[in-house]
């Protein structure tokens, strides 16, 4: 299933290398608002991301900095002390940096790779 979304990196940008291929570790969180008790209020989601093969971008992906992700939704599974776990992620195949950190003067370098016009979303980390 593809997916798309605009939300904040969590923490900076894990990288790993797996053979000759680059694999930057992401967590995005999104805010959305919600009527609980007749009152609304922000609940946030986090998802785990993996991005192949775009070192460049890795020093740009800080913590607080606002991007809009393509991917597909994976199931990951495995097994730990004999009990099978399983977990949704996402497999990033378009990152484009939309905005700076929330607290910072100025914002994050442009990187775009994938053509998405950059527009500015307003969109709040959870802490």
């Amino acid at each position: 299933m593809l997916v798309s979304g605009i939300g904040r990196l969590v923490r900076d940008a894990e990288e790993k290398k797996v053979g000759e291929y680059s694999l930057a570790k992401l967590v995005v969180a999104h805010n959305r608002r919600v009527k609980r008790k007749g009152e609304w209020t922000k609940e946030a989601s986090f998802y785990d991301c993996d991005l192949w093969n775009k070192a460049g971008l890795i020093p740009y992906l800080k913590k607080g900095t606002q991007v809009f992700i393509v991917g597909e939704l994976v199931q990951d599974s495995w097994e730990k002390d004999g009990k099978k776990q399983s977990r949704l992620k996402i497999d990033v195949q378009q990152i484009d940096l939309i905005g700076g950190k929330k607290d910072s003067a100025s914002p994050a370098p442009s990187k775009n790779t994938s053509g998405f016009s950059g527009v500015s979303f307003e969109d709040d980390i959870p802490f």
